[in-house]
Parts: structure tokens; sequence; C-alpha cells
């Protein structure tokens, strides 16, 4: 069984397995190696990668759907919203 169908039976969104199916055989062509990769430029990778997506419509699945609407009702009842120095303070406890 390849990764890919692994990811699949393991319930993880076509959609999602698409795009690292589409990710992996680019990087094939581009006989690129992740690995050889530094930090920096792993990072890079992935902004451009996230970048790329800002207009594109990925549809949903089911229960991504039903996940998302789950979690805006949460806060339709209970929203909570946090200062960006609250963020910022909770960010460096996180990372130092």
């Amino acid at each position: 069984m390849d990764y890919f169908n692994l990811l699949s039976k393991l319930g993880i969104s076509a959609n999602y397995v698409l795009v690292a199916q589409a990710l992996s055989n680019i990087l094939i062509t581009m006989n690129i190696n992740i690995t050889k990769l530094n930090t920096q430029e792993k990072l890079i990778l992935i902004n451009e990668l996230w970048e790329s997506l800002l207009n594109e419509k990925l549809p949903l699945s089911k229960n991504e759907k039903q996940i998302l609407d789950q979690a805006q009702k949460e806060f339709e009842k209970n929203p909570v919203t946090h200062s960006w120095e609250d963020v910022k303070n909770l960010l460096n406890k996180i990372v130092s």
C-alpha cells in the first residue's frame, strides 16, 4: 500500500491527499530532495505553497465542513477575543 492510499484509509481528506501527491510529483520532476533542504529552505517552500493557495477554493469534505460549522457555532455562543499583546505573550511563552 502506498503512502497516499494509507492517508485516504486513515480518513485524511482526498483534497489533502491530492495536494500531497501533486507536491510529491513536482518535487520528483524538479529533482528536489526535501531531506537535503535546510530548515530555512523548507520554511520558504512551505510559505510559497501556502501563498499559492490563497486564491484557491479548496472543497471541504462533509466531515471538515461539520467541524468548521461546529467551531463557528461555539464561537458565536462564546466569542473569545484576545489583544495582540496577549497573543504575542502567549507565543513568546510557547517559544521560550
